[in-house]
C-alpha cells in the first residue's frame, strides 16, 4: 500500500487529509511534532511526506532539509504546508529541498493533485498497488 506521513500541529488538518487520503487508497501516519515526523519518516520510509511549516520540536522546513540530505531518504517527495507569504517559501521550499510548497488555507482537492503528481514523478508513472 501506498503510505504517506502527514505531520501537522492542527488537528483538524491531520483528521481531514488522514480521512481524504484514505479515501483515496492511502496508508497515512500522522503526527503532531516535527521531531517525530522525521523519526517516523526515517523508521518507516513513506513514499511521500506532507508536512507543516511551523512545528514544534522541529520546523518542517528543517525536517525536510534534513531528510533531503539523508541517505536512502533524498528520492522522497515532500510537500511543506505553510501560512506564509507563497513567493517567501517557495523560494524557501527549494532552499530546503522541498518538492513542493502549499499555501494555507489550502484546497483539498489540489493537494491530492499534487499528491498523485508528485507520487507519480517519483514513481516513472506506475504507482504501487497494496
Amino acid at each position: 500500500m501506498r503510505r504517506i506521513l502527514v505531520a501537522d500541529d492542527d488537528a483538524d488538518i491531520l483528521d481531514v487529509l488522514r480521512f481524504v487520503l484514505a479515501q483515496e487508497g492511502y496508508e497515512v501516519l500522522t503526527t503532531m511534532d516535527g521531531l517525530e515526523a522525521e523519526r517516523i519518516a526515517l523508521q518507516e520510509a513513506p513514499n511521500l511526506i506532507i508536512i507543516d511549516a511551523v512545528m514544534p520540536g522541529k520546523s518542517g522546513w528543517r525536517v525536510c532539509e534534513s531528510l533531503k540530505s539523508s541517505p536512502g531518504m533524498g528520492h522522497i517527495p515532500i510537500i511543506i504546508l505553510s501560512g506564509w507569504s507563497q513567493t517567501k517559501d517557495i523560494e524557501r521550499g527549494k532552499e530546503v529541498g522541498a518538492d513542493d510548497v502549499v499555501v494555507k488555507p489550502f484546497d483539498i482537492e489540489d493537494l491530492v493533485r499534487r499528491v498523485k503528481a508528485l507520487e507519480e514523478r517519483s514513481t516513472g508513472g506506475s504507482r504501487e498497488q497494496g
